[in-house]
């Protein structure tokens, strides 16, 4: 059980005695700033720092300012403008995203991220909760038992389930070696390694006392750094991605290969030769704070900080305050570890047993908007990163960072006998007086460049959530919902039965996608307007839209958004915080979630340890890579053995079947008929069968696109008519529509494509494919039977880039053929063209039927936006 010290450390949040009013804090209202969605009465708020453009232009090796300056190469003398130069076509800009880094730059230098020499005895630094360590300490014990310390399988397996689901009682029956959840937790306690331990502390404010639960934040990323499991993932010094030869295209993904990590390994390298940055990134969520390692998202729950509300105290503005030096006190507690090994380093091994000189350093923060301001010790309504005003929040365009060190300079009035001096100084810096904020002496640190942007809160829940409330009052609820309920179906998109008027809510990028990026937000700007006019928004001036303005900044520095993505620390937060509390007693509430994380950890990895040594592989050498599958996955047996060509015509609508499969088999007989000649070779073609087996679904795994190294992704197409469920319900058909592959083409772009929808798959039984073609042709094992659509015009539509297509009908008859699945690219989903005013007797089963023109839904996935765009 974590020991609280014999006596809490003292801190009291109100250092600067008395009471307080708002303009003695220059707060300006305080905390209660909120976004207006409908556009009406935002509240204004002060405007601090100049409006200048221009933005700081220190040597890069000065890392809190010097990302762009020298960063790349300088290519002029031996090649044309580069690219970036001109805007680039949508083709050019998913050709540099889908290409693989052709040139690697690594940063210079032999000794940045090498291991030390190993003359001393480092055993102590490898982490021992790896599967080694654990090996060893088992072994010792019962090296012939892979459940050890269970005593067999079902005592693990039942230890397992318990606790893993909270379960308490334990059924005498089964027999188990324990007999209680006392001694099972005993068992998991005393010999299953974990993670470091929680400790307990507490921090006195204005009198009152607060528990804080966390965990050494060294010892944490040591955890991290040593364990196997993560050994081939493992990056030790920047790099430079290019997808070009000439260095021209820059590719950003995880976060070596951002800005940040050079300069700050730059800065290390002229003063300490041979370090290994290891980026710490920090993600806070009310009551829980969680700890990062690069972007494969290895996180730790680092600490349960204390909540409270404070209303003892009546002054409003001295309440915020304390609360915020509460946060910043616990948070400089918990991070302090960083400050020297930061600065000096501290030797770690890795999973593979490498050891390195390791510098620990805060990268970025991930957290929604309060949070934010709540780390930058900014006032609501405002920029954390940035001096941007607050009547220009809406504006396009850039400002300058916060000046961190006017701040600094403010900060270290403190301490001093004049507490109106300091907080003049702060709102002269433009943040609140925050006694000591945690970042203050982290080194390398820079809070208002590490500040991360926040795809959950500020886009999905942000923009796009007032964007469909101000489409919605511009064309009407009703009818949008309308539109969106009567959607086709198709395995990637989600239908809103009800509407999304009420709903409450890349992996990789280059300098082009970058550039096209800036100018979506350019035309963005330049469109906005149209709500002013229609009296849905008088001005735009809120923090989440600009925010939009830093993407490309943070995308530079840290890599791509997935690196910090507020949305891992939200799931995280059930499993840390909800399904903790929920486990306990509600009484000491936080002492028994720290038991219950540590436990839960301690289970899952004794679960991996007993698969690997079950398995007999050394997780440190094994292969490590994408899953890759075969593209076209059809089940062992069909979904209906035998069905006639009747029913086909009459339950699957496949129309014209006999006709098309006469004219696949004259073709694939003769693979250089000519098209004129088809027609006479098909009519001598006789069918020596009456029914086929058929199936109702299509499964392909495609290459993901944007990142070939990533796992495979799933996609289906369902061919099935109407039918009963066993309730007597009557389950509508789905034919799904397929892009395929109809002449010979390339990766991007339409060429060689086209749109059909499925009827039918099926294949024809074996002895009758055998007599229908000569030995020396193999016929395509399955087939589908699809209906044309329209080919793909030279050109998309140009502001959404979607392609309009229609059904291709001849002499009043649908076109139709028989295909090889294999020539089955993937699914299509098609967004109908509904018109002014939506017909309401159209619904998403019928509506591929009734509608009479589409366009291309290029946006599906990312296969499909890489191909169609």
């Amino acid at each position: 059980m974590p020991a609280g010290p014999s006596s809490p450390p003292p801190f009291d949040s109100d250092y600067f005695g008395g009471s307080y009013t708002w303009e003695d804090l220059g707060w300006q209202g305080g905390d209660d700033y909120e976004e207006d969605e409908g556009g009406q009465g935002e509240r204004q708020m002060g405007q601090h720092g100049d409006d200048s453009d221009s933005d700081d232009s220190d040597d890069e090796g000065n890392i809190d300012r010097g990302f762009d300056r020298e960063w790349e190469p300088d290519h002029s003398a031996d090649r044309q403008p580069s690219p970036m130069q001109q805007s680039p076509s949508p083709k050019q800009v998913e050709e540099s995203l889908s290409r693989a880094p052709t040139f690697v730059e690594h940063f210079k230098g032999d000794m940045a991220g090498r291991p030390i020499d190993r003359d001393e005895d480092t055993s102590d630094l490898v982490y021992d909760g790896g599967y080694m360590g654990m090996k060893k300490a088992l072994d010792s014990t019962d090296p012939s038992n892979p459940w050890a310390p269970f005593t067999s399988k079902i005592d693990w397996e039942f230890a397992q389930w318990a606790k893993l689901t909270s379960m308490c009682s334990i059924p005498e029956k089964l027999g188990l070696s324990f007999k209680n959840s006392r001694e099972l937790n005993k068992i998991v306690d005393k010999h299953l390694p974990g993670r470091p331990r929680f400790k307990h502390e507490q921090i006195v404010i204005g009198g009152e006392a607060f528990d804080i639960y966390f965990r050494d934040i060294l010892e944490c990323i040591r955890a991290l750094y040593g364990d196997p499991e993560f050994a081939p993932y493992l990056v030790f010094k920047p790099e430079r991605h290019y997808a070009d030869e000439d260095c021209t295209i820059r590719l950003y993904h995880d976060m070596h290969t951002g800005k940040w990590w050079w300069a700050t390994q730059k800065v290390l390298e002229a003063t300490q030769p041979g370090a290994t940055i290891i980026p710490v990134v920090i993600s806070s969520d009310k009551t829980q704070l969680t700890l990062f390692r690069n972007r494969t998202a290895y996180p730790i729950l680092l600490a349960y900080l204390p909540t409270t509300k404070l209303d003892h105290m009546k002054n409003k503005a001295a309440r915020c305050r304390a609360l915020a030096n509460l946060f910043h006190g616990c948070m400089k507690r918990i991070l302090s570890p960083l400050k020297d090994a930061g600065t000096s380093g501290v030797h770690m091994a890795s999973g593979d047993g490498a050891v390195r000189r390791c510098h620990p350093i805060f990268a970025t923060f991930i957290g929604d908007y309060p949070e934010q301001l709540l780390v930058a010790c900014c006032k609501n309504g405002e920029c954390p990163s940035c001096v941007a005003p607050n009547q220009e929040l809406g504006a396009n365009k850039s400002f300058p960072w916060r000046d961190l060190d006017a701040i600094q300079a403010a900060l270290t009035l403190a301490d001093g006998p004049d507490t109106a001096a300091f907080n003049r100084a702060c709102v002269d810096a433009g943040i609140k007086p925050i006694y000591h904020p945690f970042w203050e002496d982290l080194p390398y640190v820079n809070i208002y460049r590490s500040i991360a942007v926040d795809v959950l809160h500020q886009l999905y829940q942000g923009i796009v959530k007032h964007l469909l409330k101000w489409l919605a009052e511009a064309f009407g609820a009703d009818e949008l919902d309308a539109r969106c309920r009567r959607l086709p179906p198709n395995h990637n998109i989600k239908i809103f039965s009800k509407g999304i008027t009420s709903l409450s809510r890349y992996p990789a990028h280059t300098s082009d996608t970058l550039q096209s990026l800036e100018e979506s937000l350019d035309e963005f700007h330049a469109n906005k307007a149209i709500f002013v006019d229609l009296g849905i928004r008088s001005h735009f001036n809120f923090p989440k839209l600009h925010a939009c303005c830093h993407y490309i900044d943070c995308i530079k520095m840290f890599g791509t958004t997935d690196n910090y993505n507020t949305e891992t620390s939200e799931r995280l937060h059930i499993d840390f915080t909800k399904d903790a509390y929920h486990a306990s007693n509600r009484k000491d509430e936080y002492l028994q979630m720290t038991l219950w994380v540590e436990r839960k950890e301690k289970v899952l990895k004794h679960r991996l340890f007993v698969q690997w040594r079950l398995g007999g592989h050394n997780p440190v050498i094994r292969h490590v890579g994408p899953i890759h599958h075969p593209r076209i996955k059809m089940t062992r047996h069909p979904s209906a053995k035998s069905v006639p060509f009747a029913r086909l015509i009459r339950d699957y609508g496949a129309m014209d079947v006999e006709t098309a499969l006469c004219r696949f088999i004259a073709k694939h007989r003769e693979p250089t008929l000519h098209v004129s000649s088809i027609a006479s070779r098909a009519s001598a073609v006789i069918l020596p069968f009456r029914a086929v087996p058929v199936y109702h679904k299509i499964k392909f795994w495609h290459e993901n696109p944007q990142d070939p190294a990533a796992d495979d992704v799933f996609d289906v197409v369902h061919c099935r008519p109407q039918r009963n469920d066993k309730y007597g319900r009557l389950i509508p058909g789905r034919f799904d529509m397929v892009l395929v592959k109809v002449a010979n083409s390339v990766r991007l772009g339409v060429a060689g494509y086209r749109v059909a929808q499925v009827r039918a798959v099926f294949r024809l039984p074996p002895k009758v494919s055998q007599a229908m073609f000569p030995s020396h042709i193999t016929p395509p094992e399955h087939l589908a039977y699809v209906e044309w659509f329209t080919p793909f015009k030279s050109t998309p539509e140009p502001n959404h880039r979607m392609y309009q297509i229609s059904r291709s009908v001849k002499d009043g008859k649908r076109v139709s053929a028989v295909v090889a699945v294999e020539d089955i690219q993937s699914s299509v989903h098609l967004y109908p063209l509904f018109g002014p005013v939506l017909c309401r007797a159209w619904s998403s089963d019928d509506v591929l039927e009734e509608c009479t023109r589409f366009y291309v839904n290029c946006f599906k996935d990312p296969y499909t936006h890489i191909t169609l765009y």
